[in-house]
């Protein structure tokens, strides 16, 4: 009896400390890696839901974004028409456990390389944020066909903050989620997900 009792302990104990350890939603419920080395390595992005639109009193648009298997297609409507691309496109992204990044993205027309630096986002009240649930890239070179941007300075500004899903040792996935408003009452939002895969 005895022998069951501590096993029923430590059972909950265990997954008291275990659930404690999750912060995004779809996180692996047991992991014994760090945060830090579950989202260090070479990621490719392999798929993307994501909604934007645009609400004034004039006019109100939609873009619908899906990707796989190498292509974007973009499903554009608004109060008159719809309008249906596709473009090829690929995205890699790398992150070194010692803080810094890059980005190498390929479409259609151009290819980007971007550099920087990322580290993790405390926790935060007011965007209902756990602790390490989100990190931040801030960029500090920027490559673009023949154009070059190099950004320094003791204070740049974050260039994004990733909110984490999910964060396993073989996918992360990215949730999306903003809107803004202006004095003339013109409403724009972002909505979905972006998903990387391990490579």
């Amino acid at each position: 009896m005895k022998k069951l009792f501590k096993l029923i302990v430590l059972i909950a104990i265990t997954s008291i400390v275990f659930n404690s350890c999750r912060k995004g939603e779809d996180d692996p419920f047991l992991s014994l890696q760090s945060r830090t080395k579950r989202l260090s390595g070479s990621w490719k992005l392999s798929g993307v839901d994501f909604i934007l639109k645009e609400n004034s009193s004039s006019n109100h648009s939609t873009s619908h974004m899906i990707y796989n298997n190498g292509v974007i297609i973009i499903t554009d409507s608004d109060d008159n028409s719809a309008d249906i691309d596709s473009i090829k496109y690929t995205q890699y992204l790398n992150i070194d456990k010692n803080g810094t990044f890059n980005q190498r993205y390929y479409s259609d027309t151009d290819t980007s390389d971007i550099e920087g630096n990322w580290t993790w986002l405390g926790k935060n009240k007011e965007l209902g944020l756990k602790n390490k649930e989100a990190f931040i890239l801030t960029v500090t070179k920027k490559i673009n066909g023949t154009d070059t941007e190099v950004y320094t300075g003791k204070y740049i500004i974050p260039e994004n903050i990733y909110v984490l899903k999910k964060l396993s040792s073989e996918e992360i996935v990215i949730t999306i989620d903003y809107s803004k408003t202006n004095k003339n009452g013109h409403v724009s939002s972002e909505q979905g997900t972006m998903t990387y895969t391990k490579q």
